[in-house]
């Protein structure tokens, strides 16, 4: 971790132990000693820290590691300030004291990872387990994570060699590694989507 580099950090509160996961500190008396596990990761999915929690999803306890980690990236980089330009966050912590602490921290964009960012459209479906919605996170997915042409020639032909058969086309994205375009030709993807679907919107409210 001390030689890594890093210009954009993803911080992921992941699942902690189950509930009935304990510690025993005496007879009779336990306690359960972490609620998840934090990691921030830099744009090549390499970890740059990490910390157990005590308690679920707080910033706070890892303020100061992000900070040590801050002046770590700094120095790798040669930079006299803080060589992080964004930092990707969970949903829940997109937006109030959260943003503002992480903005504190690093000085840098506070976005939501990809992930996070799609759910946020749940809002504007009327309901989010019909068909029309499932079509819509299909093709928002494929707006946002595209395949290069070496690369699925790559996963076809090693698909090929593994089941002796062609790979059908949804076998592929299992196969083959997804990467996100530029921010001007990704804008241009999620907008034509976008007015895909509002355009189909707005022809079925029409018939009624």
């Amino acid at each position: 971790m001390r030689g890594i580099k890093a210009t954009m950090l993803k911080i992921d509160f992941q699942c902690g132990p189950a509930k009935k996961a304990r510690v025993c500190k005496s007879q009779g008396v336990s306690h359960q000693p972490r609620h998840c596990i934090v990691t921030a990761l830099q744009e090549r999915s390499l970890v740059v820290c990490w910390r157990a929690l005590e308690s679920a999803e707080s910033m706070k306890e890892i303020t100061s590691d992000l900070q040590k980690s801050d002046r770590r990236l700094a120095h790798n980089t040669n930079l006299p300030t803080s060589a992080v330009r964004a930092v990707c966050i969970d949903n829940c912590h997109a937006a109030g004291k959260e943003e503002v602490r992480t903005k504190k921290i690093f000085a840098a964009e506070v976005k939501l990872d990809p992930f996070h960012w799609q759910q946020r459209w749940d809002l504007i479906l009327e309901s989010t387990t019909s068909k029309e919605a499932s079509r819509f996170w299909s093709a928002m997915r494929q707006s946002i994570f595209v395949v290069n042409e070496e690369e699925f020639n790559g996963a076809r032909d090693l698909a090929q060699a593994k089941k002796r058969r062609g790979p059908t086309t949804k076998q592929m994205p299992a196969e083959a590694r997804t990467t996100i375009p530029p921010p001007a030709a990704l804008r241009k993807r999620a907008q034509k989507v976008l007015a895909h679907f509002f355009h189909l919107d707005s022809v079925s409210n029409a018939h009624f």
